[in-house]
């Protein structure tokens, strides 16, 4: 018993004084906050568009990228890249739906809708999860919505189909994208009209929210409550209890969009140990852009097991998968490792969790070299998806 208190205060101290090393490594309290330029770390077709145009000074925030895009309908940020593709797809959509309108008293009371906060679409599309039924009553009257209650987020068949033509969410927390939906799909035909008017629209994105054929078809065709019925039934086969499964289902967080390509990605995880607290962990999520990074990791898990054979994913801060090798890789959804607190924590849990065996980080993004050299001395083999990170200390 003596040896067993011995070895866990051994392996608690080695925990902090790792974490104080990070926290006081010189080359990190030297390190002023970066930024980046915006043409490093988007494609340059991303850039600006039709109605709206990234600014080239990006901040660093929780090791995300936080852009700034001024749009015709108000300025608003997107913290990480899958935030960024999120808004920009939300914003090609408009721009679709504006052209099949051709009025101008829709796109008046479009921007209305931005107008009628003090913040403007700096409050109405910020990162914090949000949609129009949480929004104050009073901008709530003036959205005229004409969904159903039960099903009041995706609307009428008429709005879903109209929603698959513009390459929007038809469960959109977008309150100007969910203004025009909702105006358009009151015309007579307008399904009709808009699915054939959508074959031209290309949807611009960086990959993570693609949807395949039949996901499109089903968010199209069928109502949320048959999808959310569909999702309760695939996490069940994959032996995810009841209570999470129903929860999951039923959260409003989610679109039935984000929970059919996180079910999709799951799926590929059956047969591996403790997926519930992945379910639980995204079904929590406090923000859109940790819903998506939840969404990213899980796809980096997906990728790992066409790779490796994966005994189980243990819930840390972040999913490490344990290989049946003996390996550990963690997955970080991230734009850029540089913030030492962060690095902190990563290194605080895997430490006092497995406080010898050597652990692989694979983050989405890049690592600065004074990251990159804190997570070695941890013995923490960092493998970046993005070696190209641009910084600059202003």
């Amino acid at each position: 018993m003596k040896k067993m208190r011995l070895k866990l205060l051994i392996q608690c101290a080695s925990v902090v004084m790792i974490s104080l090393a990070v926290l006081n490594h010189p080359t990190m309290a030297q390190e002023r906050v970066p930024s980046v330029s915006a043409s490093h770390v988007v494609p340059a077709e991303y850039l600006r568009g039709v109605g709206y145009a990234i600014d080239e000074r990006v901040e660093i925030r929780n090791n995300r990228y936080l852009f700034r895009v001024r749009a015709d309908y108000g300025e608003f940020t997107a913290l990480g890249l899958p935030m960024l593709e999120l808004r920009l797809r939300e914003h090609h959509a408009i721009e679709n739906a504006r052209v099949l309108s051709r009025d101008s008293q829709i796109i008046r009371g479009a921007i209305e809708v931005v107008r009628q906060t003090p913040a403007g679409a700096r409050t109405l599309l910020s990162d914090p999860v949000g949609s129009l039924r949480r929004l104050p009553l009073g901008i709530q009257a003036n959205v005229n919505t004409i969904v159903d209650p039960l099903e009041r987020r995706a609307g009428t068949k008429a709005r879903r189909e109209l929603a698959a033509a513009i390459g929007a969410d038809p469960e959109t927390r977008n309150p100007v994208l969910d203004f025009y939906l909702d105006q358009l799909a009151i015309r007579k035909n307008i399904g009709r009209s808009a699915t054939q008017t959508g074959l031209g629209f290309a949807v611009p994105g960086l990959g993570l929210l693609a949807t395949n054929e039949t996901i499109r078809e089903q968010v199209r065709n069928t109502g949320p409550r048959q999808l959310a019925n569909d999702v309760h039934r695939r996490l069940s086969a994959l032996r995810i209890g009841n209570q999470i499964s129903v929860s999951f289902a039923n959260d409003l967080q989610l679109t039935s969009t984000e929970k059919l390509l996180f079910v999709s990605h799951l799926e590929t995880l059956k047969g591996v140990g403790r997926l519930e607290a992945l379910v639980t962990s995204a079904t929590n999520a406090k923000s859109e852009a940790s819903l998506l990074s939840q969404l990213q990791e899980l796809e980096l898990l997906a990728n790992l097991r066409r790779r490796f054979v994966i005994v189980d994913v243990l819930p840390l801060k972040i999913p490490v998968a344990r290989l049946k090798d003996g390996r550990f890789i963690g997955v970080a959804a991230v734009d850029i490792v540089h913030d030492a607190h962060a690095l902190s924590g990563y290194v605080s849990e895997f430490r006092s969790a497995y406080p010898s065996q050597d652990v692989h980080l694979l983050v989405t993004g890049s690592v600065t070299p004074s990251a990159r050299s804190i997570l070695q001395e941890a013995r923490i083999d960092v493998l970046a998806l993005s070696q190209t990170s641009g910084v600059e200390d202003r």
